[in-house]
């Protein structure tokens, strides 16, 4: 995500740059030179220390930590609003740091439902997500539509690569449930537009091509035993 996050920063400077679901920080940090201010926010406490340890390490004077739950405790809008989302499919209540929700991108969808309260009018949004595969379709451009179509944002999604491997017995139960076959990490890439349009970027094809070759294989093996 952060040589993503540089090329299409590229050239920009920014008043105030988020960092949301910062973790260690990296997207923060990498970005902070081209911002005069810069906000790395997390739910988890040690997070922000390890943030805080990382600026002084790099020796990073801008960089500001906040504790919230995404744009709970956090005021105000931002030209650059980078987020690691969890994104991973996962039964609701479920204790996995980067389960998502049901699909994996209920909290994406959380989080986009706020941007455009937050995003300057020339700012970027860039968001690591999964696109999950329902019913043998990919959804996530489909969620971000029913909240975004009706404003002028150019959407552009990049995907990295696929999964299909459930880790446990519970997740194949939950994937079963929902006739969920896999999901794409992938990212988004939201700036503003003269109207809503949506695009496909690739990153490293012959890689994402790979995984899905790789990911329908295992599949067909699965249900084969199964």
């Amino acid at each position: 995500m952060v040589d993503i996050a540089a090329k299409y920063c590229r050239g920009r400077r920014f008043s105030r740059l988020l960092d949301l679901c910062t973790g260690s920080g990296v997207q923060g940090l990498s970005l902070s030179r081209h911002s005069e201010e810069a906000f790395c926010a997390d739910i988890n406490p040690r997070a922000l220390a390890m943030v805080q340890a990382n600026a002084r390490l790099n020796k990073l004077k801008t960089i500001q930590t906040v504790h919230s739950d995404l744009f709970s405790n956090v005021s105000g809008r931002f030209d650059c609003i980078t987020a690691n989302t969890p994104y991973v499919p996962h039964p609701v209540g479920a204790q996995l740091p980067i389960g998502g929700g049901d699909t994996g991108i209920e909290f994406t969808i959380r989080l986009l439902r706020e941007l455009p309260d937050r995003l300057t009018d020339n700012g970027i949004s860039i968001i690591y997500t999964s696109d999950p595969i329902v019913h043998g379709k990919r959804e996530l451009i489909a969620q971000v539509t029913d909240e975004l179509g009706q404003l002028p944002y150019r959407v552009i999604l990049i995907p990295l690569f696929t999964n299909n491997y459930p880790m446990t017995r519970a997740m194949q139960e939950h994937y079963d449930r929902l006739n969920l076959s896999g999901y794409d990490d992938c990212i988004l890439i939201i700036e503003r537009g003269k109207k809503y349009t949506v695009e496909q970027h690739q990153h490293d094809s012959l890689h994402y091509y790979r995984t899905r070759m790789d990911a329908w294989l295992d599949w067909r093996r699965r249900a084969h035993r199964s």
